[in-house]
């Protein structure tokens, strides 16, 4: 609890000071699009819900499960986000960097939509109304987010992997 609040105090000023620096050459509504902003932001939200589930304690574990379910996707998200991020920083050294730039693009947004659309259908879901906590691991709301990130761990290295072979290619020159 006191870690995730001192990283929520600490990923705050680090998204104020980006805002504050890059608000001068951008426009604030392009500025929030940014994934450094987002992933900012997004961590920001990860460590505000793991703060209130170990602060609080909640008789209704609707509520409990649902911050909990909804942690694991923004977890996942920015997972993703952190990936795309650096990956983009270095695809420019492959021939096809548009073409997986938007392969990316689409990725990050398709299970940032299915996410989305899971998290709110979990309110209405008897298996999470009827489970135990310790069965909603099992659940397709736990099971999911960790299969796509086995998924992006597989694809970015993959792309690692070229990017490394073709800075190789282009160094033995």
């Amino acid at each position: 609890m006191v870690l995730s609040f001192l990283n929520c105090l600490i990923f705050i000023l680090m998204l104020v000071g980006h805002i504050k620096e890059r608000r001068r050459t951008e426009g604030c509504k392009v500025l929030l699009l940014k994934v450094k902003t987002m992933i900012l932001f997004l961590i920001i939200l990860l460590e505000i819900s793991v703060f209130i589930r170990y602060t609080f304690t909640f008789d209704n574990t609707r509520i409990y499960d649902g911050i909990l379910i909804i942690s694991g996707f923004v977890e996942s998200v920015v997972f993703f986000m952190i990936c795309y991020f650096y990956t983009k920083k270095a695809v420019h050294f492959l021939e096809e960097s548009k073409k997986i730039r938007k392969i990316m693009r689409i990725v990050m947004y398709a299970s940032g939509l299915v996410f989305l659309i899971l998290a709110i259908y979990q309110y209405w879901d008897p298996n999470v109304k009827d489970n135990s906590r310790a069965k909603l691991c099992k659940t397709m709301y736990f099971i999911l987010p960790n299969c796509i990130n086995q998924i992006a761990n597989a694809f970015f290295i993959y792309i690692g992997f070229k990017i490394m072979k073709s800075i190789n290619e282009f160094n033995s020159h």
